[in-house]
């Protein structure tokens, strides 16, 4: 569950009524005090620190790339009486471009704003939250609100008004936000057993379940359709796990569970926004943890399929994060205890590439959130150690097979090589096994290399193409 911190503890530790920031112009780099990551890191194989200040273990980022291939991170960051949204921008090539702060300087801001798309090319950061806690500004009354940049991103306005009528969008469970067609920004945040959300209309509409409570709205648009799911743990079979439930054009259609999202009524609910998005080509998917008390396997299911599909090597997943890539490929990031693993699908969305093993960076003394954003060639994934956030572009993986595996010593024994990204064939791709190579063929993505190995011995063959991570094989001869 993501919540803010309660009014209560507030009126204790605030003694001021607070400035409020507007239209603030934002510097390129953070205090002195935490010096900004360096320009020159963030490719694949490095993880870069790309906040400043406090962020605790709850907070997840809002994520959004614009039209030049910037990623925009909006993050919550806690001060010692107020708290900032700040952002980091990241480039194409994984360098962090601008830093600075959003909105800056409130009572209380929950720990998942999130951003979307404005008409024109510009971004949208949502929030709920308190500017002050004494009243007497129109940003005192916990609704949802926002604030709107050009596609820059680095000089952020405090609209104007809020996206809410109800005043409790500051205690929100997980916020969720999308817009329709025309950039109508769609909000939603749980509390308890109701969900209020809002499409650009002076009355919240809600839904209750009926047993308490339901958690992490993740909001999504499937062409005029806008859905959300959400994590419930009721006190039945019906009411524990993880759910769908169309709000728009209309909302009185039936709730879906997802399959195997529960054991009866345990559920190995997530620890940050569910993951759910609609898929380019499409489909919305969801990806959820299967089993009790811990995760047996990872299920990535396309809404009104009848089961869910299982990730390869997701065994002891905790946190998982979901994000659509170009073509119709998906992104799948979850963490372990001490590991962040990724995979990148196949354009059908539901075959899987080679899974990337990534190691923590070395200051990480436990994983609390994993966050992921697609590209084109490489996915931007984002690690909460529990006092930063931190982020590497992942390139994804290939596989390589060979047939055989494995042969008499003292022979000369051909060995065909076979390069694949999810079941695709890769041509052009180089594999290299005991000092001898070659070169995949375009159509088949094979290739072959005949040995002469006199004794026993176990190796590897490496295979490299451009745009991914090496894949390898074990060869033994016996």
């Amino acid at each position: 569950m993501r919540s803010s911190r309660r009014l209560a503890a507030l009126v204790a530790t605030l003694g001021l009524a607070l400035p409020l920031t507007v239209g603030t112009a934002l510097v390129a780099s953070p205090s002195t005090a935490d010096p900004a990551p360096p320009l020159d890191r963030g490719a694949p194989g490095t993880w870069t620190k790309v906040t400043t200040g406090k962020v605790l273990n709850i907070s997840e980022p809002g994520l959004y790339r614009t039209a030049d291939g910037v990623l925009h991170v909006l993050y919550p960051r806690q001060n010692a009486s107020t708290d900032d949204i700040a952002f980091t921008n990241i480039g194409p090539t994984g360098a962090v471009v601008a830093t600075g702060d959003a909105v800056a300087g409130w009572a209380d801001l929950p720990q998942d704003p999130k951003v979307v798309g404005l008409p024109g090319g510009g971004i949208r950061l949502v929030f709920g939250g308190i500017h002050d806690i004494y009243g007497g500004d129109p940003y005192d009354t916990g609704q949802m609100f926002s604030a709107t940049s050009d596609a820059g991103g680095t000089t952020w306005t405090l609209a104007q008004g809020a996206l809410t009528e109800s005043h409790y969008a500051y205690a929100s469970y997980g916020t969720g936000a999308t817009t329709l067609a025309d950039g109508t920004p769609v909000v939603s945040f749980p509390l308890n057993s109701m969900l209020t959300w809002n499409a650009g209309t002076p009355t919240d509409s809600t839904f209750t379940v009926s047993s308490c409570c339901l958690y992490d709205s993740t909001l999504v648009r499937d062409d005029d359709e806008v859905w959300v799911a959400y994590a419930g743990n009721g006190s039945s079979a019906s009411t524990a796990g993880l759910f769908v439930k169309q709000l728009l054009p209309t909302d009185t259609g039936p709730t879906f569970k997802m399959p195997r999202s529960s054991e009866g009524t345990d559920v190995s609910t997530p620890s940050q926004s569910t993951a759910f998005v609609a898929r380019p080509g499409g489909g919305m998917y969801a990806a959820y943890c299967i089993g009790y008390p811990t995760c047996d396997r990872i299920g990535l299911w396309r809404f009104g399929s009848d089961e869910p599909v299982t990730v390869p090597g997701s065994k002891g997943a905790r946190d998982i994060a979901l994000a659509s890539g170009p073509g119709g490929r998906l992104w799948i990031a979850w963490t372990t205890y001490d590991q962040v693993k990724v995979v990148r699908t196949a354009t059908t969305g539901t075959r899987f590439g080679a899974v990337r093993t990534i190691k923590p960076p070395p200051a990480a003394d436990s994983l609390h959130g994993v966050f992921v954003a697609g590209s084109d060639g490489s996915a931007d994934v984002l690690l909460n150690n529990g006092s930063a956030l931190f982020h590497q572009q992942v390139l994804p993986g290939l596989s390589l097979t060979a047939a055989p595996r494995s042969w008499r010593h003292g022979t000369r024994q051909k060995v065909t090589f076979t390069a694949t990204d999810a079941g695709a064939a890769i041509g052009g791709a180089r594999v290299s096994a005991a000092g001898r190579s070659c070169t995949t063929a375009a159509a088949t993505g094979r290739c072959s290399i005949t040995f002469r190995i006199a004794t026993s011995k176990r190796f590897v063959a490496t295979v490299h193409a451009d745009g991914y991570a090496a894949g390898r094989v074990r060869l033994r001869v016996r």
